[in-house]
């Protein structure tokens, strides 16, 4: 008979999911697996235990036991443990931040994770954690998860802690992003429109272009698009243009919505309803054309 007792400080169904399947291989041959649970000293416990016809287990059955272990254990590790360790890290660190902000920050860490979790690093330490586990397991039969991923998987940790750091810093950045929507928006309720409607486009040489409901061009003095080269750049003034403007609707052509990504989305929080997505019509088809007509 063998046995591997694995103690859980965070509870979770999908650890014993997990075991139940991986166990099930047992089953087909001479060696049997057994799962059972229960709580010693507060922690829940799970025990899997292999047993023979003859009351023997092979070596290879054991072996193959650590090895199904350290597979299931990765996996709960890193794909069911993250969100409570993030959730930590966030408040060993970042303690002085509201509940519902700390709520905000972790799924943004969450997110974090599950993105760098495709990279060739983490996969490469998932590896390694395997190997870990599993050269832990052929030494010992008792394993306190808890334990071994503190004291043992430092450098997991460590991620947890760059994807919370990564996440505080974007949640900060898109706090000040709607606290200045919002003064956006509420300067542009303040205004009456000073224009029926405004159509953005781009020219072929990819300068914006106001025109107003007659398509006719509307003076852009003072802005100077040839000399912006970066886009964040063009972004923040192609917004502060049509709040200067101040149309009653804006309509933003495809060329502009798929270039300025960002525009777009401040024009739709700051103008509303306000906003419409030209979708297909002759200006964006032939933008050079219409203009050069109405130039005329």
């Amino acid at each position: 008979m063998a046995t591997v007792i694995i103690a859980v400080k965070h509870a979770m169904p999908e650890l014993l999911e997990r075991l139940e399947e991986s166990m099930f291989f047992f089953g087909k041959g001479e060696t049997g697996a057994v799962l059972k649970t229960g709580d010693i000293d507060g922690w829940p416990h799970v025990s899997c235990e292999l047993s023979g016809n003859n009351s023997t287990v092979s070596a290879e059955d054991v072996a193959l036991l650590r090895y199904y272990l350290s597979q299931v254990l990765t996996d709960f590790i890193t794909h069911n443990q993250q969100t409570v360790y993030l959730d930590q890290i966030l408040g060993q660190y970042y303690f002085y931040f509201p509940q519902n902000e700390r709520e905000e920050i972790l799924r943004f860490a969450a997110n974090k994770y599950n993105q760098e979790s495709k990279s060739g690093k983490r996969l490469a330490m998932c590896g390694e954690i395997r190997n870990s586990l599993y050269q832990y397991l052929t030494k010992q039969g008792y394993i306190n998860l808890h334990g071994f991923i503190v004291f043992r998987l430092q450098e997991w940790m460590s991620c947890l802690r760059q994807d919370v750091d990564q996440a505080v810093d974007d949640f900060l950045m898109e706090k000040e992003y709607q606290e200045f929507v919002k003064l956006l928006k509420y300067f542009v309720e303040l205004q009456q429109p000073k224009i029926n409607q405004v159509h953005v486009v781009l020219d072929l040489q990819g300068n914006i272009q106001l025109l107003d409901q007659n398509y006719q061009h509307i003076d852009q003095s003072g802005m100077e698009w040839e000399n912006m080269w970066d886009e964040g750049e063009q972004d923040d003034h192609l917004v502060s243009m049509l709040i200067t403007v101040a149309p009653h609707r804006v309509v933003l052509h495809r060329q502009i919505y798929t270039h300025y990504a960002k525009a777009t989305d401040t024009l739709k929080h700051v103008f509303e309803n306000r906003v419409v997505l030209c979708k297909r019509c002759k200006l964006c088809q032939d933008i050079s054309g219409h203009l050069h007509l109405k130039g005329k």
